[in-house]
């Protein structure tokens, strides 16, 4: 007997908010109207050979749970590697390749969580905002990615770091080998051939259960470094959640180990932990969408 384990991959979502000024769209009826079963009546035509339509699978307590299809006209081949032969993928008229991206949406609040998928739909922001006014013929429904206005506090707050990435330009290495106390750089600096030469240091924990990086002590560098007359090109920092970025002030995004059927993510296991996820960090997705 084999056993086949689910291995599991990290998954990147993004936070956006949906905004909907037309009083006559609900996004309540979203779950009847963008049923699975109603899907030929929603399919939106995105590019000359691309189309788009909105799944939702499921609702559940102000949450829906549901995918983004990117429907391809082309197919891929199939190649025999025993005859060495390939053949077409024959489609039906009313038959597309699919390429989906999941997302959980809050109704109350219009936050959704969804995945960055390389083939499929990789932000929502344009081709959400695209499909839903071309499905409800209006032009005023946006969905916008929530920036973090606040990301060294938010930083702070974290119960743990995971990892620190720095990325230099061989012009600022001096500096921050003068007031930062950072490792001399001479052997290095020799290497590049310009000064537009890059290096990175990383700093990793190690997989053992116990270890950690000295949360304060990450904390008081990167801080140091943002603020510096000559910073890094990229100040990344990875906690249990989130990565983020201290030089553009932003996180770049959540992150979550969700498991695999086959090719394919685990629908269940994508919506439970997204959901969690939300509860986990709603507060400080609030916060970002003050007015200042």
């Amino acid at each position: 007997m084999v056993i086949v384990r689910n291995i599991g991959k990290e998954v990147k979502v993004y936070p956006y908010v949906c905004t909907i000024p037309n009083s006559n769209i609900k996004v309540a009826d979203f779950s009847t109207i963008f049923k699975i079963s109603k899907a030929e009546k929603n399919v939106i035509k995105y590019h000359s050979d691309t189309y788009l339509v909105l799944i939702i699978d499921q609702l559940d307590n102000g949450f829906m749970f549901g995918r983004f299809f990117k429907l391809r006209e082309d197919s891929p081949t199939i190649f025999d590697r025993k005859k060495g032969k390939e053949r077409d993928i024959s489609l039906l008229a009313e038959e597309n390749i699919k390429e989906e991206s999941h997302f959980i949406w809050n109704i109350q609040n219009g936050i959704i969580f969804a995945e960055y998928n390389f083939n499929a739909v990789r932000m929502f922001d344009t081709p959400l905002s695209f499909y839903l006014n071309e499905k409800f013929g209006v032009e005023d429904c946006t969905i916008m990615a929530i920036p973090d206005k606040h990301t060294f506090e938010h930083l702070k707050k974290e119960p743990e770091i995971l990892a620190l990435n720095l990325r230099f330009a061989q012009e600022s290495t001096k500096n921050l080998e003068k007031k930062n106390n950072m490792p001399a750089w001479n052997v290095l600096l020799d290497i590049g051939q310009d000064n537009e030469s890059i290096f990175e240091v990383s700093v990793k924990r190690s997989r053992k259960k116990d270890s950690k990086l000295k949360k304060e002590k990450v904390i008081s560098l990167v801080g140091d470094l943002a603020k510096s007359e000559t910073p890094p090109e990229s100040i990344r920092v990875e906690t249990l959640d989130l990565v983020y970025d201290l030089i553009k002030n932003n996180l770049l995004f959540y992150k979550l180990p969700i498991q695999k059927n086959g090719r394919k993510l685990d629908k269940a296991d994508f919506n439970y932990k997204a959901q969690e996820l939300y509860k986990r960090h709603i507060d400080n997705i609030k916060e970002n969408l003050k007015k200042e």
